[in-house]
């Protein structure tokens, strides 16, 4: 119902009209900002993009949320004087990425991250309270420690309660940014699904039941408003500091992986692959469909639902083996024979027969998964080199993609045959491994590569906000990136 809104929207708006708002797109990721001005779904100009560092002690692993903060200083003075003709603000940002703030919206904790794994215990705590059906039934997932942060929010009960007693918000980075730029403390529906405490049924409100499970207090909440509404304005003192003009109407944020799906036109059965240090599979249901392996939350605007299915460590774990094999080969060459090895001519099964290494790429865990997952390496021998290595770590990988795709199909009720196949459309980093990644999908696929998805997918979102739409057609984004400093 919600496509078919859009589209009558699409009809009785000129794309003369969409062209002339300029949304300041800002995408937090897991480790840089960027940012850069949107017309409809084209970069207009510029993109400006500035990292973070991130700490990893342990099972630990977070993030200075005023690093972050002063990141997106830098990027959206990097975009210089422009951004004072902006017609709107909006933010595509990582989630989970927890974190607690007093009543003037300082962060007074540390961004903890979707891969963070110390809060194992309080997961399990939170999942005897209910059962692991119950808590997925009502929730869509399980309580997977830092995956779904509710797990955070009792960690940091239980080891900093100092800090939660001077908590006045807690939310993801789209609440921290969102409230530092209007006043407003808001969520959207898909970042309140990845925090554990919405239920399918009611994705717009916190409810009770799963907020008794966890011992969290509902004043700490914040609001919960559709990706598309306007959050607030921007105030005074924020717009000196960014170089931008009061009164900026600002959207509350949604999931980035949300922004790729709007880019690529969110319908049922649409499937997004978003490929980089994480491999991000994602399909456009019409209502939640909880499974074991999968994630399940709101599109975050309209009514449209997301399956998605993970692989923890994809380009982070063949970068993990180039580090600990290859130490003396500079990146260019590395992945120059990584793209050899993964030549789509190349016979995939007469090859996995060949290297007789089989690998279990669970080097990153799972998201699906409370207990933690290790990576396995198994039919090594004396004649076992690391070329052989490599070839299958990328193998396991496309074998992963194929049992992630084949989960999802099975499970969203959507047929494909052996001679089917579809459309599948592609960003992130590592897009020129997506051929590789999907090797062993049944059926003929049509890669369609989206660049800068979640920019322009903010910018898609924007246009819903002033209730007018776009027809998505295909881009090549040939903007310049700008050494910000």
């Amino acid at each position: 119902m919600w496509s078919r809104c859009v589209r009558r929207l699409v009809n009785r708006t000129s794309a003369r009209k969409n062209a002339k708002m300029r949304v300041l797109a800002i995408d937090v990721g897991s480790s840089a900002v960027r940012a850069a001005i949107v017309k409809g779904v084209r970069l207009d100009g510029t993109l400006c993009s500035k990292p973070f560092p991130t700490r990893r002690e342990g099972e630990s692993v977070d993030v200075d949320a005023n690093e972050i903060m002063r990141a997106v200083i830098g990027v959206v003075k990097g975009l210089g004087k422009r951004v004072k003709d902006v017609d709107v603000v909006a933010i595509g940002a990582m989630g989970p990425s927890w974190l607690a703030m007093d009543k003037s919206g300082k962060a007074i904790s540390r961004v903890i991250t979707h891969q963070d794994r110390r809060s194992l215990a309080e997961a399990h705590e939170i999942e005897r309270a209910m059962g692991e059906q119950g808590h997925r039934a009502l929730a869509g997932n399980r309580p997977v420690p830092g995956g779904i942060s509710s797990t955070s929010y009792r960690w940091m009960q239980r080891h900093a309660p100092g800090v939660m007693k001077r908590a006045r918000i807690v939310g993801h980075l789209n609440t921290f940014l969102v409230r530092w730029l209007t006043g407003e403390a808001v969520t959207d529906p898909s970042h309140a699904a990845f925090m554990g405490m919405t239920s399918i049924d009611a994705p717009r409100a916190w409810n009770d039941q799963l907020i008794a499970a966890v011992g969290a207090r509902r004043a700490l909440l914040p609001r919960i408003v559709d990706a598309s509404e306007v959050a607030g304005k921007m105030i005074a003192s924020t717009a000196g500091t960014l170089g931008m003009r009061a009164g900026v109407p600002v959207l509350p944020g949604i999931m980035d992986g949300s922004c790729a799906m709007l880019l690529a036109g969110a319908e049922r059965g649409r499937l997004v692959n978003v490929i980089g240090s994480t491999d991000v599979l994602a399909m456009c249901v019409e209502k939640p469909m909880p499974h074991e392996d999968l994630l399940t939350r709101p599109l975050g605007v309209g009514d449209h639902w997301l399956s998605v299915g993970t692989i923890a460590a994809a380009g982070s774990a063949v970068d993990w083996m180039r580090k600990l094999l290859f130490p003396e080969m500079s990146d260019a060459k590395f992945y120059t024979w990584v793209r050899r090895l993964t030549r789509t001519d190349r016979r995939s099964d007469t090859r996995r027969d060949e290297i007789g290494v089989e690998i279990e790429p669970h080097f990153a865990g799972s998201r699906t998964q409370i207990e933690p997952m290790t990576g396995a390496i198994r039919g090594l021998t004396l004649g076992t080199d690391r070329e052989l290595l490599l070839e299958g770590l990328l193998d396991a990988l496309a074998l992963a993609s194929f049992e992630r795709w084949r989960v999802m199909m099975k499970n969203s009720g959507i047929a494909t045959s052996t001679r089917g196949g579809g459309d599948v459309h592609v960003t992130g980093g590592g897009a020129a491994m997506a051929g590789h990644y999907q090797r062993y999908w049944p059926g003929r696929w049509k890669r369609h590569v989206l660049p800068e998805a979640t920019l322009r997918g903010l910018g898609r979102l924007a246009e819903l906000a002033r209730g007018v739409g776009s027809s998505w057609t295909s881009y090549d984004d040939r903007t310049k990136l700008a050494k910000c400093r």
